[in-house]
């Protein structure tokens, strides 16, 4: 085993700085040891002591100790800036006058929200504090605002913290902002030009990589814009502009294992370098040359599509890996990988953090590393027969010796490739997709197709070709047919995707818990764990199933559910239960045996589910057994329930979970809970989960009293219809007067209750942890 290291050391000496460094970047960012105070300083010594002494292991220490200082300087510059440590102190956002240049922020931007990025040299709060030091902040231009154009500015605003993950599995917006160097967000009301000085070279290049970017995306779909569904993946595939693409086709690459080919990838600046390389060999422009237009066309390319991390992290590989074998003959993958991997990582310590980075790192390290042992055993199948001279060898024998070296070829690079990723896929996405090994043979020399094709367009927009950039553009239209077809065909085969919960997941998977999920706009939706069994009570809006619910679900390693709860014919409550049907199996779907009600229209979702499948309708009186510790109760609505409001129909459950009651009410309001109050039933419970309805009172004093909840979960309240007045908040009055706490979800995140029999444990994503014991 020493012996193979030695050896690897001797001929990867590049990549074994890569690891040295990456180690250092991870003991920093953790502060093992305390490895940041005196990182720098240690640095300084190793390096001294290379010069004085030159032995491997020096070096491979000293290097773990200057990436470990260079990441601490990163760190000071947005984790530990003293700017955002004093907005954490303080624990609100501040109005401030912020100075400092601006650039536009393409990317980010919408039609509706025009984002730039700050670089500022003074910031002065409202407390009177100033800091005079560089802090880069994202910025959101007042909306009736054009981007001003290059420049020094006074902006006023209120500066804040980037919003912070609200529920396990979701994006971490404040996390990814602190990775890319921003300490604070400052939404801009008002701004004054104050110099010309500005990053103007800066300005100029982007808003020209913008342009160009419009105009190669109209060439493109230069007579397909009528069909706005290929449209969106051929913009994708080529520019990166995923949004344009819907989310069904986006689901259908994730699930098959193929989404890099989807978007803009390191794949993507790798092939256009190969079919650009072939198409400079073939003109005889001698290999100096080729070179550097290769390598000017993937820079060209990745600038194009926005600068992408993926996309310039690509194209400096794909610089490197072109360009090492002309300064070395001898030069292998790996070792081109490792110097890539330092440039970049000098560049920006962060990047190795980034999910992208890892990935492309490690999958490209696997088909170097790999390829050639998966292929070594089929050998003779790759060579032809020894015992026929080469001379005496037919074009048959030749073209099945292509078509085995083709198919063994691609299966190994496969192989090796979803190996590499699948360490990265199982951190970020708990997700394993076996169908990858299969779909990526297919789906790959297809993007490869699209790719060339799309070169072949712009060429023909160029040279105002018309009629053939739109024959060009036809083909293209097939190919990205071809390419959705597929995707969606494998990610449906079964076995071929599912997801794992994993260590770090929320909570013991054989305990009892339940979820309340930060939905917005007045929605809903809950996660009930039993041992073995997963039930939704609400799924939420269509709008936020992919954002919120479907990563989470992921995340908790959920392939299937039991079964779902629908409390009333309300989209922001159930507007995503088509996507989780079709996402996770075939659970059984409950409803009020009020809904649909006989004035919704039939295009509402409860009517388009009870057309197709079996709704089980609950009344009061009716119950779910989940397990022998578990069960749910309906209490509303009752037999003589008429109401023609959907908020009045809503369904209101009781738990009953290891002894523990929670009282799940939904939007129910006063006319609800004065039926509940009459009905005679038993309201008591630990845990009272409440919406609140669209425009009556809830959460009366008389109900409360009758309900006697020892803790209140509140999800946000919907929005109150123009004109009409905002029901008065008794709930929380009342919470305060008898000191219950009360938790909304809208400040502290999602909330998990651990239920256990002799203790019941409250913890929300943001705030302190509470503990009931029985009564």
């Amino acid at each position: 085993m020493h012996a193979a290291l030695q050896r690897w050391l001797a001929a990867c000496p590049l990549m074994a700085l890569a690891a040295a460094g990456s180690a250092g970047i991870v003991l920093a960012d953790f502060d093992v040891a305390g490895v940041r105070r005196w990182a720098f300083v240690a640095a300084l010594v190793m390096l001294v002591s290379v010069l004085v002494f030159p032995r491997r292991w020096l070096l491979l220490v000293t290097c773990v100790l200057g990436f470990a200082a260079l990441h601490e300087a990163r760190l000071k510059t947005s984790f530990e800036h003293p700017l955002r440590l004093h907005l954490l102190a303080e624990g609100k956002s501040m109005t401030a006058v912020v100075e400092g240049g601006l650039t536009p922020d393409h990317a980010a931007s919408t039609p509706v929200s025009l984002r730039a990025i700050c670089e500022a040299t003074r910031v002065t709060l409202e407390d009177g504090s100033e800091w005079p030091l560089h802090t880069r902040l994202k910025v959101l231009l007042p909306s009736d605002d054009a981007f001003p154009g290059p420049g020094t500015y006074r902006l006023r605003g209120l500066l804040r913290l980037p919003a912070t993950q609200h529920a396990p599995g979701t994006f971490d917006p404040a996390d990814h902002a602190l990775r890319s160097g921003f300490a604070a967000e400052l939404r801009a009301s008002a701004l004054e030009k104050t110099s010309d000085e500005g990053a103007a070279w800066t300005c100029a290049m982007l808003d020209a990589a913008e342009e160009s970017r419009r105009w190669i995306s109209e060439q493109l779909t230069l007579d397909i814009d009528d069909d706005p569904r290929l449209s969106g993946v051929i913009r994708a595939m080529a520019l990166g502009v995923a949004d344009e693409a819907q989310d069904d086709i986006e689901d259908a690459f994730r699930d098959s294992g193929t989404l890099h080919v989807f978007a803009v990838s390191g794949l993507h600046v790798a092939m256009l370098g190969m079919i650009a390389w072939q198409v400079l060999k073939l003109l005889r422009l001698g290999r100096g040359v080729s070179l550097a237009a290769m390598v000017l066309i993937v820079f060209a390319y990745a600038f194009i599509t926005g600068w992408r991390p993926s996309a310039a992290r690509a194209a400096l590989m794909v610089a490197v890996v072109f360009c090492g074998p002309s300064v070395d003959r001898d030069s292998g993958v790996q070792n081109n990988l490792g110097l890539a991997s330092l440039l970049l990582l000098g560049m920006d310590t962060q990047q190795l953090f980034m999910p992208g980075f890892q990935l492309s790192f490690g999958v490209l390290w696997a088909i170097a590393a790999l390829t050639g042992v998966f292929m070594s055993p089929m050998a003779r199948w790759m060579n032809l027969d020894p015992f026929l001279p080469v001379e005496f060898a037919t074009w048959r024998h030749k073209l099945a010796l292509g078509i085995r070296r083709w198919v063994i070829g691609n299966a190994c690079v496969s192989a090796s490739a979803w190996l590499g990723s699948l360490p990265f896929i199982l951190l970020h996405f708990q997700a394993v997709t076996p169908v990858a090994l299969i779909a990526n043979s297919v789906l790959v020399p297809l993007s490869i197709a699209a790719l060339a094709i799309t070169c072949l367009s712009v060429l023909a927009a160029l040279v105002k070709l018309t009629g053939l950039q739109i024959a060009i553009n036809n083909a293209n239209w097939l190919v990205a047919k071809a390419m959705v077809a597929s995707a969606a065909w494998f990610s449906s085969l079964p076995g071929a995707n599912f997801h794992f919960n994993t260590p770090t997941a929320s909570e013991d998977r054989t305990a009892i818990t339940w979820r309340v999920l930060p939905v917005t706009s007045g929605g809903a939706a809950n996660h009930l764990h039993v041992p073995e069994k997963d039930w939704l009570l609400d799924t939420g809006p269509a709008e936020e199933f992919r954002w919120l619910l479907h990563p989470y679900l992921r995340h908790e390693g959920i392939n299937r559910l039991t079964g779902v709860i629908l409390s009333h014919n309300d989209t922001d409550h159930i507007g995503a239960v088509e996507e989780v049907l079709g996402t996770f199996g075939h659970p059984e779907v409950f409803c009020s045996a009020r809904e649909p009600g006989p004035y919704d229209s039939q295009q509402t979702i409860l009517r388009r589910l009870e057309s197709r499948m079996d709704l089980k309708k609950l009344i009061a009186g009716d119950s779910i057994p989940l397990s022998r510790e578990a069960s749910l109760h309906c209490l509303h609505p009752s037999a003589t329930s008429r109401s023609m409001r959907g908020d009045d129909r809503a369904m209101v459950l009781m738990a009953r979970l290891h002894g523990w009651r929670l009282l799940w009410m939904s939007d129910a309001g006063w006319i609800t809970e004065q039926a509940l109050r009459e009905s005679g039933q038993d309201l008591r419970c630990d845990v009272l989960l409440t919406s609140g309805h669209e425009a009556d009172a809830s959460g009366t004093e008389d109900f409360l009293i009758a309900a006697q909840p020892r803790l209140v979960i509140r999800g946000s309240r919907g929005f109150t219809r123009d004109g009409a007045t905002a029901p008065k908040d008794t709930l929380a009055a009342w919470c305060a007067r008898e000191g219950i706490p009360l938790l909304q979800t809208t400040g502290a995140g999602s909330v998990l209750l651990a239920v256990e029999p002799r203790e019941l444990r409250c913890r929300p994503e943001h705030g302190r942890v509470i503990t009931l014991e029985p009564r």
